[in-house]
């Protein structure tokens, strides 16, 4: 299945599969990166993180990718989820994190979420897509680190 979005410039890539969840978009490309927008005043939740990594593995439960979470304005990530996505088995797809944060409470979240959860593969906060997508793209050059 192929989809065209508004993201396929961003990413310069093709959607082959997208779905929703609890108001929560999940996108992947062809070219390895998953996009994940937490829509405005939503929640990125355990069941939305389980419902998706589901349809994740419908497009092979070996690969991985490079994941970019935005959240658009006043969205959030549950302290549970936080956890878990911190940890190295925290997902058995993600290679790395780019995270896309709009305003002041979600930087503090962000900070929270670096400083204690400490990510387990390499994350990066940003306020911008496009350099959250430029950074994914480098860190798909370089070599995975096996103690991730």
């Amino acid at each position: 299945m192929i989809l065209n979005t508004e993201y396929a410039d961003i990413f310069d890539s093709t959607v082959i599969g997208k779905t929703q969840v609890d108001g929560i978009d999940l996108y992947i490309f062809e070219n390895g990166i998953i996009f994940v927008r937490v829509e405005k005043y939503q929640t990125l939740t355990l069941r939305a993180y389980e419902l998706g990594k589901a349809f994740i593995a419908t497009f092979g439960a070996e690969k991985r990718y490079n994941f970019v979470f935005h959240f658009e304005s006043f969205g959030d990530i549950s302290p549970e989820l936080r956890a878990q996505r911190a940890k190295p088995d925290g997902t058995v797809f993600a290679l790395t994190d780019a995270i896309v944060i709009s305003n002041v409470s979600q930087k503090l979240i962000a900070d929270f979420y670096m400083k204690f959860n400490r990510p387990k593969r390499p994350t990066k906060v940003f306020t911008s897509l496009e350099k959250a997508v430029l950074w994914s793209y480098r860190m798909k050059k370089q070599k995975p680190n096996k103690d991730l």
